[in-house]
């Protein structure tokens, strides 16, 4: 599935490039506060083989934004400022589905449950930020008053809006933030033309796991159980080429997330068959990209 994951403040909602720390929480900026939330999910949900897409600019544009990117649900999250105490959820007044209401509800239970606070629920409003995609929801943690318990339960809070998340899209929950799997994978697949590589991304498509080309190569990436499914794909594929060639390496799903866009060896790019030497000097290069660009600890390349 495709999901926005949208930081909330960050940027004034009516002048571009000017700052918005949001609410100050016992001297915790609410923008700051969620970015470290959304950045545990959209590493959660990207290891689970889903896409993300994080809109910026004006708060009051980004909801536009990731509809015109065509996500299947939006998630906004924030923390309330002022006097109060608890947690609460809101959807669009008059054209929220049942699928954003019931995550808006099941959401603001489970965060008050796991802070010990008061659940607000499910409540209303006409936002733009909850206006614009089929499912719109926005999430608001806690108050300042809550802040220390949402520090002391971080990764519980993060895991269960996951789940939240996960249950009222129709997918199965997770055991925790590494998406119930301790490694991810990496493949590089080498094919015989552009073709090819587009092919087998399609195929990745098909089955939920992310992909993306370059020229006659595709990158997969997943959890353990897909990615060896798209490993024996590509192999299948790659097999009918005499310059195919597969490469896998794997890690703690985090540190693969947490990534710059992926690159791959201009060797590798190029390939065809008057270039084997070169295809087979290039698992080093590979390796050595791998550790760069990704960040693996540890990891190797086979």
């Amino acid at each position: 599935m495709h999901f926005a994951l949208d930081a909330g403040h960050g940027q004034s909602s009516k002048t571009a490039g000017v700052y918005d720390p949001g609410a100050m929480l016992q001297g915790h900026e609410e923008h700051k506060l969620a970015v470290g939330i959304v950045d545990d999910l959209e590493a959660a949900l990207v290891a689970l083989g889903h896409r993300v897409y994080r809109p910026t600019g004006l708060f009051t544009t980004r909801d536009d934004k990731a509809k015109a990117a065509g996500v299947d649900f939006y998630l906004s999250i924030h923390f309330n400022g002022g006097p109060g105490t608890g947690s609460e959820a809101f959807v669009n007044r008059t054209s929220a589905t049942p699928q954003a209401k019931a995550f808006a509800a099941d959401v603001s239970a489970r965060l008050a449950k796991i802070m010990g606070i008061p659940d607000r629920g499910l409540k209303y409003a006409d936002w733009a930020v909850l206006s614009a995609n089929k499912n719109d929801a926005l999430v608001e943690v806690c108050f300042p008053a809550d802040v220390k318990k949402y520090l002391a339960n971080k990764d519980a809070v993060t895991l269960a809006i996951l789940n939240a998340l996960l249950k009222a899209n129709g997918l199965p929950e997770v055991a925790s933030l590494e998406g119930g799997t301790d490694m991810y994978w990496l493949i590089i697949a080498i094919f015989g033309s552009e073709a090819d590589a587009s092919g087998f991304a399609k195929w990745c498509a098909a089955n939920g796991i992310a992909s993306q080309t370059s020229g006659a190569a595709c990158i997969a990436h997943g959890n353990d159980e897909k990615s060896r499914a798209a490993e024996a794909e590509a192999e299948r594929r790659s097999g009918v080429c005499p310059w195919g060639r597969v490469y896998t390496t794997q890690d703690s799903y985090k540190h693969f997330s947490r990534r710059a866009p992926y690159v791959v060896p201009e060797a590798v790019v190029t390939s065809d068959e008057g270039r084997v030497t070169e295809l087979e000097n290039a698992l080093e290069e590979i390796d050595k990209h791998a550790h760069r660009i990704i960040d693996i600890v540890d990891g190797e390349v086979s």
